[in-house]
């Protein structure tokens, strides 16, 4: 069986410099880890076998990255990827 272009193998979450979260680009209402948990959850249809890719502004505070994999871990997912990002430059 082949894999389908559109089908979601992963899910990214990205933790901005102020520490908030967003699922697959959708920012969450709270930086709270029963939110972020919750959000899993309904994003992946209780699919754990999916990739779940943490992406952290490079500023980020580490608590923030930390909770974010708590989360992750107590929605069920045990495939984890962690990238940085580059803090984007404010052009004038």
């Amino acid at each position: 069986s082949g894999s389908v272009e559109n089908a979601a193998e992963s899910i990214e979450v990205l933790v901005d410099r102020e520490g908030g979260y967003a699922i697959n680009g959708r920012r969450l209402v709270n930086a709270e880890v029963d939110s972020l948990v919750r959000g899993l959850e309904l994003e992946s249809g209780g699919d754990l076998s999916l990739l779940v890719v943490l992406v952290a502004d490079a500023e980020v505070q580490h608590q923030s990255v930390v909770s974010a994999m708590e989360a992750i871990g107590r929605a069920g997912f045990t495939s984890l990827s962690i990238a940085t990002r580059e803090p984007i430059e404010k052009t004038q």
